[in-house]
């Protein structure tokens, strides 16, 4: 068995977001925010994500005006652990409903993916609205209750997913949830998922997703053999032996 033989190291968003930095993908600006802190939000735009660091599932993610950031205790029934730190996130537009990408790799091998788009009942963004209007009834996550989910992954989208691994090199598994900016195209990688929860082929959830979306996770990639191939490329040496592409172009 596999996870036997690696054992998988949990990071929170604010470690995650310092190792991704570092290895060179390309994340919103952020901040990470304690107790009695006041954040300082001056070189960022007007509205901000503010997030638990040690959440999951898209639990109490909120968007904000950056002047009334404050630390405040969101509560800890789905949080990882006892870090009660927040992370403050530039907001990225991904189009009229929120829209992001999952790509899970064992040691850089592309093991499933998916896009998500937000409940498309609801109303979509609309860039003539300004301020807290453009907000008003929206929601800004996109794998929330009503969402869509496919896979409708562009190979650039999959490529960052496998880039994202170099940040966590000894990690079997990683989840990238990334995003495609709607003006620029440019795409940022929101979190790497390092908890080990996200594998969706051998998951209860993912046998609901499958049903639900008629996605099937495992025939994707073939993933026995993604797996198979990812944890050979780990054993014999560097795990990103694969030609490296450009981000971002």
């Amino acid at each position: 068995n596999w996870a036997t033989i690696f054992s998988q190291v949990y990071y929170d968003k604010v470690e995650e977001s310092i190792r991704l930095e570092t290895a060179g993908i390309p994340v919103p600006k952020w901040i990470s925010l304690r107790e009695d802190e006041i954040p300082d939000l001056s070189g960022f735009s007007d509205f901000v994500v503010v997030k638990p660091a040690a959440s999951a599932c898209g639990a109490m993610v909120r968007i904000m005006r950056r002047n009334r950031v404050r630390w405040r205790d969101l509560g800890a029934e789905k949080m990882r652990c006892d870090n009660r730190s927040l992370i403050v996130q530039e907001y990225i537009h991904t189009g009229p409903w929120p829209t992001s990408y999952r790509v899970a790799t064992v040691f850089g091998e592309p093991v499933y993916m998916f896009r998500a788009v937000a409940d498309r009942t609801r109303r979509p963004f609309d860039t003539m609205l300004k301020g807290s209007l453009f907000f008003d009834g929206r929601t800004i996550v996109s794998s929330g209750k009503g969402c869509i989910m496919d896979e409708e992954v562009p190979d650039d989208v999959i490529q960052m997913g496998v880039h994202v691994h170099r940040a966590f090199p000894d990690e079997p598994f990683i989840a990238a949830d990334i995003i495609r900016e709607h003006e620029t195209g440019k795409l940022f990688v929101l979190e790497a998922n390092t908890s080990g929860w996200s594998f969706l082929n051998t998951a209860p959830i993912g046998e609901k997703l499958k049903r639900e979306f008629r996605i099937d996770f495992v025939k994707q990639f073939n993933a026995p053999k993604a797996m198979a191939r990812g944890i050979y490329s780990h054993l014999c040496g560097p795990c990103f032996c694969r030609e490296e592409a450009s981000i971002n172009g």
